[in-house]
């Protein structure tokens, strides 16, 4: 019976308190009657998370968490109190994030990105800010090329630090990001690089062929709205075609070739329009 995560368990028995749920080594643990469903048996199996309630004893809960242990996310501070800060983990019992993982000043209604883990002396799920902690480095279990889902967690010097599928150590570099970026959920990111040291580089713009179609749909969808001419061309600046579609000029001087290929625009000394 694994605390912090799902557990398909079998009914045993049903009293005045709720369910007795039973595991294989025959464990059981209380499902309180507010969750069960009227069509609820004994020896049905029935999917639930196990959390300590504030007596240490194991609870069962039907209600999904925002966080199961091992996950990172962002969670919101339900309260400031002289252990730590409790998080909403979406449950009826708040995670403890203490002031040892904390970082920086903290305030309710603030959302932070946490680690969930269970902690080894209580047994009970605490969060934890100090996320280089809980990073693995990626030992070839991640390729080239592949798409993954990215949090950003941090900023350094060179770019942003990410977590990568929920696992690996990444970054982003500044030079290499156009427009805005989320910081407070994930986003799709490609891995550039898996480097020597179990790191990885990424990308937000796909990578190969199919990131020069996407740079060519998003700069033929620009000329459109623009009402069939746009006044950007290969001696505009880096700056000026960054800001305009959110891309480098490299990757706009291969979009554009690749409309001219395909005889969708014209390439004039004043920009490129729409043929």
């Amino acid at each position: 019976m694994q605390i912090g995560d799902f557990n398909t368990l079998r009914i045993d028995r049903i009293s005045g308190p709720g369910a007795f749920l039973m595991d294989e080594a025959e464990e059981s643990v209380l499902l309180p009657g507010k969750y069960l469903l009227d069509d609820h048996k004994i020896d049905d199996y029935i999917k639930v998370f196990i959390y300590k309630d504030n007596e240490g004893r194991p609870i069962a809960t039907t209600l999904k968490p925002h966080l199961t242990i091992g996950q990172f996310g962002f969670l919101e501070i339900n309260q400031m109190s002289s252990a730590g800060a409790f998080l909403d983990l979406g449950i009826q019992k708040d995670v403890l994030l203490p002031f040892r993982e904390q970082k920086g000043e903290l305030e309710e209604g603030q959302k932070v990105l946490v680690y969930l883990y269970l902690d080894s002396k209580s047994e009970r799920l605490v969060a934890s800010q100090r996320i280089h902690r809980h990073l693995k480095l990626h030992k070839a279990e991640i390729e080239e090329k592949e798409e993954v889902e990215i949090m950003i967690w941090g900023v350094s010097p060179l770019g942003y630090k990410c977590i990568v599928n929920q696992r690996f150590s990444g970054i982003l570099y500044k030079n290499e990001v156009f427009g805005d970026i989320k910081t407070d959920e994930s986003v799709k990111a490609f891995v550039k690089k898996c480097r020597p040291d179990g790191k990885l580089d990424l990308s937000l713009q796909a990578l190969g062929s199919s990131g020069l179609e996407q740079a060519s749909s998003n700069l033929l969808k620009a000329i459109q709205d623009n009402d069939g001419v746009l006044a950007l061309h290969d001696k505009s600046s880096p700056e000026a075609i960054k800001s305009r579609l959110g891309m480098s000029k490299k990757a706009f001087k291969r979009a554009a070739g690749q409309l001219y290929k395909q005889k969708l625009i014209e390439i004039t000394e004043s920009g490129l329009k729409l043929k």
